[in-house]
């Protein structure tokens, strides 16, 4: 029966992809890639039927093999290889808290907080930003404060930047990067968000991390799903001999209920194109939600494969993540125009470790989120925020708050409130 389920799956997919085809909706080679991911996404049919006849499921039965699905090429590029002991040392790393309403001294006092060590005076600012533009809202743009609950706020980077020129490095020697990932370009972006204004004002210089002219394959033995990954080369330079820090967003997220400083290096996988096929299986389930022709353990096992990614991809560790929650933001992640799907959230808060399991745990039990148990509406076999376990259990953190570190007032990380998820959750 078993058999049955996976092989129907799998020709629903790949039929509706076609008609997608047929109607321009998607190119041919987003189909393709759509049918490895229709296959993954299929596979989880096997453990819903298995659990109908009160069998338990394998973990082989779950996890797909390290060459399925997601596999960018590395081929003729030159390539280095990461191990995971930079994030392993850092299991312990406390996480810094601040408050305030004003996002450059949040991000000054952050970073006096944390006293990073820098080890080289060139600094890579991993920038987070969503689209600024749709197909659906053409030409349509929202204001800055919906603009910043969903992308990085150039003032908290001011700060962040201050307080390493105070520590003797110059303006000239920042960089601030970002790579879009689809409807607009990143230089569209950079000058919505304000960051070239922050450029002209430091003399900081702005990346297009998908314009960049050399490209770096990255090995990373003992991942799970994701073996190699290209990567930008300036990333990979400052990740080895330079300083590397990727500051996130405090918001949900459509598909994974947070969306922190682990998600945010999603930004460095080149070519841009390869970014959206981290959301394969979530895409495939998406497409069919509504009416819900896929069992409800597909959608909790795409979890895993996601969050599996993310994990073997925070091998690339940076030397610091801070999450920028001054304005924060609720819904889907994505700014939408008008659509009203992400909406700013004042949390007056900015967090920062160099633990990014860490920093993301105490992040979304701020957010109301416990990542042992957040209890989404509607969808209880959601037990655990799955690339926090992931990495916990790989040893890059821990998954229990309470055993974290925090510098500052623990109080500022108690929930003030519970930032509302998107409705896709109840999709399925």
């Amino acid at each position: 029966m078993s058999f049955l389920v996976l092989g129907a799956l799998v020709v629903f997919v790949v039929f509706e992809m076609e008609v997608s085809i047929m109607s321009n909706e998607i190119g041919r080679r987003e189909f393709m890639n759509s049918v490895i991911g229709a296959g993954l996404v299929a596979a989880t049919g096997v453990r819903a039927a298995q659990t109908a006849q009160g069998k338990q499921p394998k973990a082989s039965d779950v996890m797909p093999t390290p060459t399925s699905g997601f596999m960018p090429s590395i081929a003729g590029l030159p390539a280095v290889t990461v191990d995971d002991r930079r994030a392993r040392s850092r299991r312990d790393a406390p996480v810094a808290v601040v408050k305030s309403s004003d996002a450059r001294v949040a991000g000054y006092e952050l970073m006096r907080l944390l006293k990073p060590a820098l080890r080289a005076d060139r600094v890579f600012l991993k920038v987070n930003m969503s689209f600024i533009k749709t197909r659906a809202w053409p030409g349509q743009m929202p204001e800055r404060p919906q603009m910043y609950a969903t992308g990085s706020d150039p003032r908290f980077v001011e700060g962040l930047m201050q307080y390493l020129r105070e520590q003797g490095i110059p303006y000239n020697k920042m960089t601030i990067g970002e790579g879009a990932g689809w409807f607009d370009t990143t230089a569209e972006r950079f000058e919505a968000f304000g960051f070239g204004e922050l450029a002209k004002k430091t003399g900081a210089r702005l990346l297009d991390i998908n314009n960049a002219s050399e490209r770096m394959g990255v090995k990373i033995p003992g991942s799970t799903l994701m073996p190699h990954v290209a990567v930008s080369k300036p990333v990979v330079e400052h990740y080895r001999d330079g300083v590397l820090i990727n500051i996130a967003k405090l918001k949900t997220h459509q598909l994974a209920v947070t969306t922190l400083g682990i998600k945010n290096m999603m930004g460095v996988v080149l070519p841009a194109g390869e970014k959206p096929r981290f959301h394969a299986e979530f895409h495939r389930v998406e497409r069919t939600a509504n009416p819900p022709t896929f069992p409800r353990s597909a959608y909790c096992d795409s979890w895993i494969y996601f969050a599996t990614r993310l994990v073997d991809l925070y091998s690339i560790t940076p030397d610091l993540i801070v999450i920028d929650g001054i304005i924060g933001g609720e819904g889907s992640g994505f700014l939408v125009p008008d659509s009203k799907e992400t909406m700013p959230v004042e949390s007056h808060r900015a967090f920062g470790s160099t633990s990014g399991i860490n920093v993301d745990a105490v992040a979304s039990s701020f957010m109301g989120y416990d990542p042992r148990n957040p209890q989404v509406e509607g969808l209880p076999e959601l037990d655990r925020l799955w690339w926090i376990y992931l990495g916990a259990k790989r040893g890059y953190g821990h998954e229990d708050v309470s055993k974290i570190q925090v510098l500052g007032d623990r109080a500022l990380i108690k929930p003030d409130r519970r930032f509302r998820l998107h409705k896709s959750f109840n999709l399925v």
